[in-house]
């Protein structure tokens, strides 16, 4: 029998071994397969490698094409997202949908002024950042490029140019007021059609139906903050040679559009104040609203992410008691829950903001956060608090409530990046059966209470089998943490 004449099932199962970065069969559950996957670009490869092997391979692997599916909350990812359901192929291959909730802040949308204070302190910082990083071989050698480069993208004030008002200097700029106008006018746009499907309130309901026509996305993934969606559609002008013509522009570029999303929250005297400066708020009523129209698309999750950033002063209305009934109902089946919170830090200099996040802010949270921890069906429980040293991030229990149910399945915990009060993890621990075996890892943790032994003993009679801890950069915690190495 030759392998041409194998059923599809069986090709498509032997494809997704033998490719890089599988993504396990359809119907198994195991959490590994549903956890984050890396290494996409390889695996984007290896399946246009199969296709150009012959027909019948081509026909089959199109369903590994488009594992995850990245989308924001505009009319082109819209689009996107019915195209693929609609596809009979390549839905089929869909596993996870990743949905950045950002909305665009009003405030560079309608003053060109704030805009242009924001791309230019964007634009110096990132320069500054990689001319500082010139230790790597790869920049050093474009250091040079870097410094030629900036008197062409950047203000002329933050250039690196000894010309005085010379006609030299007119034409860079009106060169880069005519790039900031284009910009803005992108991001003005880009932020109409984002209201305009805000306001909408066929938006959720086209979104759950066409993730409903995807069999297999069984994992949902929330985040705020995220450099994926191309918001202001600077790919239509990447390479206009009039402007800057060089991938090192495009690096800047993509670093402008990426902070332009995210907000700064670094006040130094050299940047923007915060007036000026206002953060990316997140749509955070929209996540109820979703998993409403999922529940009534039948839509059963596997896998669910929430990737937030921390909501400052916004205001966070908890679900209803409707929605908190069919949030129930949506996860009732969840295997993998992440919970992470990325409040906005600088990621150039890793500064924390000025006041830092309030535990209070975040706690708004719990009511959508209550009825997912809650499920008794979780196999693995993630959260990630995405700092290493700081004290002033929010602690474990700021993160995710207390369960009110015990996890009878739940077989590893991972705790990474946010400091834990002794108290808080026993009571966290306390929702698992007592004896039962499981893997618990912890990575660039601090203890805010307790003692290190404590915490030993907690987790022996939890029953612990694993146990992988990755210590910060205290010490006294490298000394403490080896400790749990005797488990």
């Amino acid at each position: 029998m030759k392998i041409l004449d194998f059923p599809n099932e069986l090709l498509l199962r032997i494809f997704e071994e033998v490719l890089p970065n599988p993504v396990g069969a359809p119907g198994d559950f195991d959490y590994t397969t549903l956890r984050e996957q890396s290494r996409e670009g390889n695996h984007v490869a290896a399946v246009q490698t199969l296709r150009l092997t012959c027909a019948r391979f081509c026909e089959v692997s199109s369903e590994l094409l488009v594992i995850h599916l990245d989308l924001d909350i505009s009319p082109d990812s819209l689009s996107k997202l019915e195209r693929v359901a609609s596809h009979p192929t390549i839905r089929n291959g869909v596993r996870s949908v990743r949905f950045c909730i950002d909305r665009l802040d009003s405030s560079y949308a309608n003053d060109l002024s704030a805009f242009a204070k924001l791309v230019r302190y964007t634009a110096v910082m990132h320069l500054k950042w990689v001319l500082n990083s010139a230790d790597a071989e790869e920049l050093w050698q474009d250091r040079q490029f870097w410094v030629r480069a900036a008197d062409r993208l950047f203000p002329p004030e933050y250039a690196d140019t000894r010309e005085s008002k010379s006609e030299e200097m007119e034409k860079k700029i009106l060169r880069y007021c005519e790039l900031l106008r284009t910009a803005h006018q992108h991001f003005r746009r880009a932020f109409d059609a984002q209201v305009s499907l805000l306001i909408s309130d066929s938006f959720a309901a086209r979104v759950a139906t066409a993730i409903a026509a995807m069999p297999h996305a069984r994992r949902l993934e929330l985040r705020s903050a995220s450099n994926r969606p191309r918001i202001l559609r600077l790919e239509e002008w990447y390479n206009q040679e009039e402007f800057y013509g060089s991938s090192p522009y495009q690096s800047v570029l993509r670093s402008m559009e990426r902070s332009l999303l995210l907000g700064w929250s670094d006040t130094s005297s050299n940047g923007p104040s915060p007036a000026t400066t206002p953060s990316v708020s997140p749509t955070l009523t929209f996540p109820a609203t979703l998993f409403s129209a999922l529940h009534t698309a039948g839509v059963s999750l596997a896998a669910l992410s929430l990737s937030l950033s921390c909501p400052g002063s916004v205001e966070i209305p908890p679900p209803t008691p409707t929605q908190e009934k069919e949030l129930r109902s949506l996860v009732s089946n969840l295997k993998v829950l992440e919970v992470k919170c990325s409040t906005p830090i600088n990621f150039r200099t890793g500064v924390l903001p000025n006041p830092p996040p309030r535990m209070d802010t975040w706690a708004k949270l719990f009511p959508l956060l209550q009825p997912l921890v809650n499920t008794e069906s979780l196999r693995s429980l993630e959260v990630n608090g995405h700092h290493r040293d700081s004290l002033q991030a929010l602690s474990l229990g700021d993160l995710i409530p207390i369960p009110s149910r015990r996890w009878e399945r739940l077989s590893r915990i991972i705790c990474s990046g946010v400091p834990i009060h002794q108290y808080e993890l026993e009571k966290i621990l306390s929702a698992i059966p007592r004896g039962r075996r499981m893997a618990i890892d912890m990575r660039h943790v601090q203890l805010l209470s307790g003692t290190w032994d404590e915490v030993v003993e907690l987790l022996r009679r939890c029953g612990g089998k694993e146990l992988q801890a990755v210590p910060t950069s205290n010490d006294k915690l490298k000394m403490d943490i080896s400790n749990l190495e005797s488990l």
